[in-house]
């Protein structure tokens, strides 16, 4: 970060010398990454991010409505991470830790610099956590609130309206 600055500096100081605007130096993206995970880890998995407003995007990549959804999760990851809001997908098919090369692929194309966890236990275990959840379908999110309370986000929901959701819980103390 320092060393960014000093190059910012020194190529303004002589882009003013010699006339011209140097050009801005590129932000480093981050790495995406993608961590298995168990049934039974998810709630402490969650918990690690207490006090913060917490958006998890069940999906899985056999689902073409999930593969055309998260491009939104993504933009509410870029307009809102800032402000304090954790984004977590979760692939939910354990079937397709055997395809993890695919998983990360598609997440790196999707520019998914998250938390990713993908789900790595039996599916009887997964679809236990579903009843638990309420998951009955996917696409799906999964809102909690900075006293790690579960709330229901808008359904079904808009980019726009679930970013006015989410900034409504980020404003929250």
């Amino acid at each position: 970060m320092i060393h960014r600055a000093i190059l910012s500096i020194a190529a303004l100081g002589l882009g003013i010398l010699v006339g011209c605007t140097p050009p801005p130096i590129p932000d480093t993206p981050k790495p995406v990454e993608l961590r298995s995970i168990t049934v039974a880890q998810y709630d402490a998995e969650i918990a690690a991010h207490a006090g913060k407003v917490i958006l998890v995007d069940v999906w899985f990549l056999g689902c073409p409505p999930c593969i055309k959804k998260f491009p939104e999760f993504v933009e509410l990851h870029r307009e809102l991470g800032a402000e304090g809001l954790v984004c977590i997908s979760l692939d939910i098919r354990p079937d397709e830790v055997k395809k993890k090369e695919k998983v990360v692929e598609f997440l790196k194309e999707q520019g998914a610099d998250t938390v990713n966890w993908i789900f790595n236990d039996h599916q009887t275990k997964v679809d236990d956590w579903f009843d638990k959840y309420g998951v009955r379908y996917t696409p799906t999110t999964i809102v909690y609130n900075r006293r790690g309370e579960r709330v229901r986000p808008p359904e079904p929901a808009d980019k726009e309206y679930m970013a006015r959701f989410l900034k409504k819980l980020l404003a929250e103390k």
